[in-house]
């Protein structure tokens, strides 16, 4: 408005210098051509004097007449030309309204404490209100904190335009953020100044911002390589985790091609891939094999996707690599354990069958045959009777001896399958009992057994798996060291569990692994090692050639279940 009225002004005061001029020159023309027409008149008609003073009057009154209609036709001028500059005024005025209301940017004027006076739509609509009057009529810029005094700021010294950022809260009380571009307006005239803004939406963009600067922040924080290739086959960015992991910075980087990163036996796979990815598909977690800049060799899992344009034309490809070497070798060494584990469970089943058979073989060929060796002589024994008392009581003699062998051998198998001593007495007492019948199976061998810290009653399961072991590694010493000269048995009661090891002077063994004892049919030992790892256990062996061995297992403590103790 201010603009208009300033141009208006101007064309104003270059009419009325221009109508001011023509007003003189043609009174100057009036004035001369009357003198010189009531000179000539009055020449003519000197003769009769009355005559010539009743014409010096109408000279006179003529005079009056013509510069009446002289103003009066001027005035007719004025007042057309001021109509036209009203009119041009008020075309001035719609055109500058039609920008002001349909402007695709919010526009303000406000007072020098913050109060809106004028305000288009969209500045309305921006802040939610439904029309620029009910937003100067309930909103004030004091309400939105500005952070500084931009009146006064402007008033002083400083700039007559400004340009910030801030927020502005909404009718319904969300804030949208809004670029701010404002002058002073100073009319003069003892009028007061004000300020003029235009304000700019900017939340979307913003938000924008934001969201770029998060995927930003993801792609330099990942622990993924993250990089992008262009259609030229060429690197276009790299994040710093690929730097760690491939050892080239992003200035070596630039301007490579992937062909560096893939091994020599794979560049056709790498043709192979980018060229589905060119095409517009994308690839999931493929695994491969990468190289580093140091030569050495990675696995990795690729996720390859195509890079659009606005027309949804492929302009490159993004690429997120995941090191999975560590993964890798778990799965190998997985593989190899599970392999190993099918051979235990390969071998622990012959051996199951292997021991029923022994069990079978000993039923058959000791129980057995002595109940039919009893029998026989009961019978003979009976018929002794009949006959002679002295031989009668020689094969009862027998009878007893017979039943007492059998006794002993059911007992030991028993044993073997489930010690009762065991379950009525507990641990100590198995592994005493398991000490003594290693001595008495080896009698050349000094056998001791100690047991150290609180003897108490433990979980079921702990008892038995420790039995186990002790009785697994008494039975490799019998079998593998029957000329060792003392064993060394120790069970020892612990704070958080127990611990028992067995120690023989034999001719001990080079040390190998789980997977190797069962690949080469140790069952034994890999057998000890597993039961305790069902427990959370461990069982550790030292040996090596003529040096003895030493099994120690270690399990910890469970709660004993409720009535266990004795």
């Amino acid at each position: 408005m201010l603009c208009v009225k300033v141009g208006s002004a101007s064309k104003m005061k270059n009419s009325d210098i221009y109508r001011a001029g023509r007003i003189s020159l043609i009174y100057i023309a009036l004035a001369g051509s009357w003198i010189y027409f009531s000179d000539h008149l009055l020449g003519m008609l000197t003769v009769n004097q009355d005559l010539l003073v009743d014409l010096s009057s109408l000279k006179g009154i003529g005079f009056v007449f013509v510069t009446a209609a002289l103003l009066f036709i001027e005035r007719l001028n004025s007042e057309r030309a001021n109509l036209r500059a009203k009119t041009m005024l008020q075309n001035a005025e719609h055109k500058y309204r039609e920008i002001f209301e349909n402007a695709p940017i919010g526009i303000y004027q406000s007072t020098a404490d913050g109060k809106y006076t004028t305000a288009n739509l969209v500045f309305a609509h921006m802040l939610g209100y439904d029309t620029p009057e009910e937003l100067t009529a309930n909103l004030s810029d004091a309400l939105y904190g500005q952070p500084e005094n931009i009146f006064a700021d402007m008033t002083r010294a400083g700039p007559k335009r400004m340009q910030y950022e801030r927020q502005f809260r909404c009718k319904d009380g969300r804030m949208i953020d809004a670029n701010v571009d404002v002058r002073l307006v100073n009319e003069g005239a003892g009028a007061p100044p004000h300020l003029e803004g235009f304000v700019e939406n900017i939340t979307e963009r913003k938000a924008s911002e934001q969201k770029i600067q998060q995927m930003a922040d993801i792609v330099r924080y990942s622990q993924d390589a993250i990089y992008s290739v262009s259609l030229e086959n060429r690197f276009t960015s790299w994040n710093p985790a690929a730097t760690r992991i491939y050892g080239y910075t992003p200035e070596e980087i630039e301007g490579k091609s992937p062909a560096i990163l893939f091994a020599p036996d794979r560049l056709d796979e790498r043709a192979r891939l980018h060229k589905q990815v060119f095409s517009g598909q994308s690839i999931n977690q493929y695994e491969t094999v990468h190289v580093r800049k140091d030569g050495s060799r990675l696995h990795v899992s690729l996720t390859y996707s195509p890079i659009f344009d606005s027309s949804a034309h492929v302009t490159g490809i993004s690429a997120i690599v995941r090191d999975i070497t560590e993964h890798a070798q778990f799965t190998a060494r997985l593989e190899e354990q599970q392999k190993a584990l099918r051979a235990y469970a390969h071998r622990l089943i012959e051996s199951q069958e292997e021991e029923r058979k022994r069990l079978s073989r000993e039923l058959h060929d000791d129980t057995l045959q002595d109940l039919v060796a009893l029998a026989q002589r009961a019978e003979l024994s009976h018929i002794a009777l009949e006959r002679d008392q002295v031989v009668a009581r020689r094969r009862l003699d027998e009878l007893q001896s017979l039943a007492k062998d059998m006794i002993i051998k059911l007992r030991r198998i028993s044993n073997d399958l489930r010690p009762l001593i065991l379950e009525d007495l507990g641990i100590a007492a198995a592994v005493q009992f398991l000490g003594d019948e290693l001595g008495r199976q080896m009698p050349n061998c000094t056998v001791s057994c100690a047991i150290k810290g609180d003897d108490q009653r433990l979980d079921p399961d702990v008892e038995i798996t420790t039995f186990r072991i002790v009785q697994q590694a008494m039975n490799n010493v019998r079998m593998h060291a029957p000329n060792a000269a003392s064993v060394g048995v120790e069970l020892c009661f612990e704070k958080t569990g127990i611990e028992a090891s067995i120690t023989d002077d034999g001719p001990g063994f080079t040390m190998m692994t789980v997977d190797e004892l069962v690949r080469q049919g140790h069952l034994g030992l890999a057998g000890m090692v597993e039961r305790a790892h069902l427990l959370g256990g461990q069982v550790d062996v030292i040996s090596g050639p003529q040096a003895g061995t030493t099994v120690t297992v270690q399990l910890p403590y469970v709660p004993t279940p409720a009535g266990a103790n004795h």
